[in-house]
């Protein structure tokens, strides 16, 4: 399993239990997955959530143009698609990302509970990156026994 990290390099991210290569970094052995990966999937959803779900709260404010907070999310959706590879990757990706970014306004964004809203789409994000994860991992396990 490849992950790529590529739109992260500028943290210069150093990670026991992976090797890292010019854009990507492959996972060594199973037995990194629980709990180091855990830890650097959630930091990255973090990461990702503050990226692209935070610039939201710019344009929300009472009275504030549904259009408009449409238009960002858009915006926001096709950039974090854009950041996780090739332009192959903004239809799926992008997908992804405006279902963020719906949790974000629906759990608090709207009403201005920033905080709350941040937490929820963060662990909505990690859940998901963690659910997906295992499947791929799994399904790589049974391919390759």
């Amino acid at each position: 399993m490849i992950i790529d990290f590529s739109y992260l390099k500028f943290l210069s991210l150093k990670v026991p239990f992976f090797k890292t290569s010019k854009l990507s970094m492959k996972i060594v052995g199973v037995k990194a997955l629980p709990v180091t990966y855990m830890i650097l999937i959630f930091i990255l959803a973090c990461i990702e959530e503050m990226l692209f779900r935070l610039p939201l709260v710019i344009v929300v404010s009472p009275g504030s143009s549904p259009y408009l907070i449409l238009a960002l999310a858009v915006l926001l959706s096709i950039g974090f698609g854009f950041a996780h590879g090739d332009p192959n990757n903004i239809l799926c990706q992008g997908v992804m990302g405006f279902l963020y970014c719906l949790v974000f306004l629906s759990c608090g964004g709207l009403s201005q509970h920033y905080g709350t809203a941040l937490m929820i789409s963060t662990i909505t994000h990690f859940l998901h990156n963690a659910v997906v994860d295992m499947l791929v991992c799994e399904n790589e396990k049974t391919v390759t026994t």
